[in-house]
């Protein structure tokens, strides 16, 4: 295998098939890779949007409810590209798992260009730090987790509730935009009305919606 295809291959190793000493570097591996094609592409995936201050009370409504939306949207497109991205993994596991003994040399030599990229990668300027890549991510399985109980109680999606409400708590109309200092704030807030509705259901419902 051509050397320069070594780091794509490695996204597609399943960490539950290697020793843990291995899987703890491919994690470091794939996390550290992450933030690094993060911050070479957000410029051109989540542009920057400066809100507008002067709006009258409609366009504040019509702000909000794009946000919300805009939000819904990310929410779709994060679990289609969980999916998938799960599939390419598994796929590429399955096939390559054979190659497996043959990386741990390649493992130590990645660790040290891991390390050398965490002296030169430096994040952008910003008035007020945001959450990780795998923060926002966290965030979004938390709203899919608790809108999935609604829409099982309710009978019918209430996906739109959690945005909302998530929404008009932190003021952001997008994961990777949420405050840092607001991180571990919803984090609980998503997690307790998570178990609020488990309680509520009790276990026969929760068989029942999840079945």
């Amino acid at each position: 295998m051509p050397l320069d295809m070594l780091p794509g291959w490695l996204f597609g190793i399943s960490a539950a098939r290697v020793s843990g000493e291995i899987q703890e570097k491919l994690n470091r591996y794939r996390e550290e890779a992450f933030k690094v094609l993060w911050n070479a592409f957000k410029g051109d995936i989540m542009p920057a949007v400066q809100q507008p201050t002067d709006l009258i009370p409609a366009e504040q409504i019509l702000a909000q409810a794009q946000a919300i939306a805009a939000l819904a949207q990310q929410q779709v497109d994060f679990e289609r590209g969980l999916a998938e991205a799960q599939q390419r993994h598994q796929t590429m596991a399955d096939y390559m798992r054979g190659f497996v003994k043959d990386t741990k040399q390649g493992l130590r030599d990645h660790e040290q260009r891991i390390s050398a990229l965490e002296l030169q990668v430096r994040s952008e300027p910003a008035a007020e730090p945001t959450v990780s890549e795998a923060q926002a991510a966290e965030i979004a399985m938390a709203v899919r987790n608790v809108g999935s109980l609604l829409s099982g109680i309710k009978g019918k999606s209430r996906y739109w509730q959690v945005y909302n409400e998530l929404y008009h708590r932190y003021e952001n109309g997008a994961y990777r935009a949420m405050k840092l200092k607001d991180y571990e704030a919803a984090r609980k807030w998503l997690k307790d009305w998570h178990e609020e509705l488990l309680d509520s259901l009790g276990e026969e419902g929760t068989d029942k919606i999840t079945g």
